[in-house]
């Protein structure tokens, strides 16, 4: 009597689970994609700043597609780096730099909007092509990020059955993840057709230096093996550089 009525109950638990997973990806994204539009079109002055328009699209096509497919293949992942993005770091240093990040991505679209307003950057089409194919192509580095470890995290911690992952990009570099985010974000100011964005880039790379330092400070001494795994990998961020 047990097992007939507690597999439907099963099965019904688990679509309920999956349907609040979804709603809650639906949420983020609404969230997300309104205060991108809002900033860029406020600080533009015009809905009509089609770098915008081409922004959020690729930024919605991005995360329906690894959201659909992760939340098929992976709902754990999904469900984990909700609750982390909830959550947020826990140590005062990251939380400053996590903070200063977002200031700064904040920054590099209203810059963007107001190059659009005033006309500062003439950005020709195969530039803002570019744009486009810098941001794919990190969108894709991201995507084999969490294809290969589903601890991914959005914030510096160790999970109880986190073990040391070395391979697919994880072979190549320590910190794939950030590697395609840096792609995505050059991309963005050429997408968005504004050269003085780009200006915003550097002091946002230096900030992610300190944050990989920290995080591998705190992986060599939290995650078994992390140690090993940073000797044999020596590059972390650019292959062949750092």
């Amino acid at each position: 009597m047990s097992t007939a009525l507690g597999q439907p109950w099963g099965i019904f638990a688990c679509r309920k689970g999956m349907r609040s997973l979804r709603a809650r990806m639906a949420v983020n994204t609404a969230k997300f994609l309104g205060i991108v539009g809002a900033v860029l079109f406020v600080s533009a002055g015009t809905p009509r700043f089609w770098g915008a328009w081409l922004f959020l699209v690729f930024n919605l096509a991005w995360l329906r597609v690894a959201g659909s497919y992760f939340l098929k293949k992976d709902p754990a992942l999904v469900e984990r780096r909700l609750i982390q993005d909830e959550q947020g770091e826990k140590e005062l240093v990251q939380k400053r730099v996590m903070t200063v990040l977002r200031v700064l991505g904040v920054a590099t679209l209203v810059l963007a909007g107001l190059d659009h307003r005033f006309g500062w950057s003439a950005v020709p089409g195969w530039v803002v092509g570019a744009g486009c194919a810098l941001f794919v192509a990190g969108a894709a580095v991201v995507f084999a990020v969490f294809l290969e470890n589903t601890y991914t995290s959005s914030i510096i911690e160790v999970d109880a059955a986190q073990t040391v992952v070395a391979t697919g990009p994880y072979r190549v570099l320590r910190h794939p993840m950030y590697a395609g985010t840096l792609l995505m974000g050059l991309g963005t100011p050429l997408m968005l057709g504004s050269y003085w964005a780009l200006l915003l880039l550097p002091p946002g790379w230096a900030l992610l230096v300190v944050r990989i330092l920290a995080e591998e400070h705190f992986l060599s001494h939290e995650l078994r093996g992390y140690a090993e795994y940073m000797r044999r990998t020596p590059k972390r961020l650019i292959p062949g550089v750092w």
